[in-house]
């Protein structure tokens, strides 16, 4: 941890304290939020002039020498309240004989090393006697995930705040999704490694297409249900099996005239790595004479024209469609809500993709909040690392 202020010191924004310990100054966005990070002895020295710190260890600490026996600290402070907001000492082999120490607000009552005279250090370093009171130490360190959310999706889709970017596809045209390196290509944002293991709660889809004339306009819808596996290659294009499901608490929101949009308690999907036909397999009601929200695949093992088709078929509606996707001439089919200019409803072989000069699917996810438990956690015994194991995989993006 460096900044202008050397190793082992950061100021910090925005600080947010809650705590059920008496005289903590609790409250959102503070100033003077400060840590102190040492992995090596330290002592009261305010070599930075840190406001408010004294001669004792506190919120205003310096390196000090004997790297042979390094004391070491995490101590997070509230420089403008004058506190110590918690702290957790000795855990680098500095003092072998006693415990990891630790507090939370200002250490006033234990002095350093048990003595029954002398200094009491407001960041409790050598103030062990606190620790005899638990029974436990747990610390929880929680980390936002950083907004993937593109800006004008958020403006038109507030509720998509609250997924993970997992997919950004730009479809091109002409398009063999089945080509390694042109499914590779087309995804200019793979976040599948980040999330792997991940439980997916609710996937949505944020399809967008921006005509190719001198007045340029963008159409976009926006699909959402819950999740159905957590394979994340079943959200993308398909190459290698057929999905046709229904899919639950579908979410639909778009700016195209017609769509139905608001909250169903279903839908349905056709993600077809093969050719298709005009069956209709869910008997949910479509036409059997041109291609809409209920088509049947041709085939289980053969790759095919291939299609991304997400329907609402409570309103008998296309909502989003990416088809034709197994070609190397001809332009790709797109659309968002029913085609009306030609006789297949969900834009099967109306090559379209060329009217476009923007064509672009995001793919966000949601994850299960269920938090794993902890089944043991081993410490070394030098007291420098801890081992830890859960009752399920841990997804990466937690590490």
């Amino acid at each position: 941890m460096n900044d202008a202020l050397g190793f082992g010191q950061k100021w910090v924004t925005n600080q947010d304290v809650y705590s059920n310990v008496d005289g903590i100054v609790n409250g959102t966005g503070m100033d003077g939020g400060f840590l102190e990070f040492w992995p090596h002895n330290y002592g009261g020295s305010n070599v930075n002039n840190i406001p408010y710190a004294g001669s004792l260890c506190d919120w205003g600490d310096g390196l000090t020498g004997g790297a042979s026996t390094w004391h070491a600290c995490m101590q997070v402070h509230n420089v403008t309240n004058k506190q110590t907001v918690f702290a957790i000492n000795n855990f680098n082999g500095g003092n072998a004989s006693e415990t990891v120490g630790a507090g939370i607000g200002n250490n006033t009552q234990y002095r350093v090393n048990r003595a029954s005279t002398g200094s009491i250090n407001p960041d409790w370093t050598q103030g062990y006697g606190n620790t005899d009171n638990f029974s436990s130490m747990r610390l929880h360190i929680l980390g936002r995930p950083v907004p993937d959310v593109p800006a004008h999706v958020a403006a038109n889709v507030p509720q998509s705040k609250d997924y993970a970017l997992l997919y950004q596809i730009d479809v091109p045209t002409p398009f063999n999704s089945h080509d390694p390196a042109q499914y590779a290509a087309a995804h200019t944002v793979d976040n599948r490694a980040r999330y792997a293991g991940a439980h997916v709660a609710r996937v949505g889809y944020y399809f967008e297409l921006t005509t190719a004339d001198e007045n340029p306009t963008t159409t976009w819808c926006w699909a959402a249900f819950d999740g159905f596996t957590d394979d994340l290659a079943s959200y993308s294009f398909t190459t290698n099996k057929n999905i046709k499901r229904f899919v639950s608490n579908l979410d639909v929101a778009s700016n195209v005239s017609g769509v139905k949009t608001g909250w169903y308690a279903d839908g349905n999907i056709e993600f077809f790595f093969s050719s298709y036909g005009k069956g209709n397999s869910l008997n949910i009601g479509a036409n059997t004479s041109r291609y809409d929200f209920d088509d049947a695949p041709s085939s289980e093992t053969a790759a095919g024209y291939s299609c991304l088709q997400i329907h609402n078929y409570n309103e008998s509606q296309t909502l989003i469609s990416i088809s034709r996707l197994r070609h190397t001439s001809g332009n790709t089919d797109v659309g968002i809500g029913n085609c009306s200019t030609a006789a297949n409803q969900d834009w099967t072989q109306t090559s379209k993709a060329s009217d476009y000069s923007v064509r672009r699917l995001y793919v966000f996810v949601a994850f299960d909040a269920t938090p794993s438990a902890i089944f043991h956690a081993v410490a070394s015994l030098d007291r420098t690392k801890v081992s830890v194991a859960f009752d399920e995989t841990v997804p990466s993006q937690m590490l």
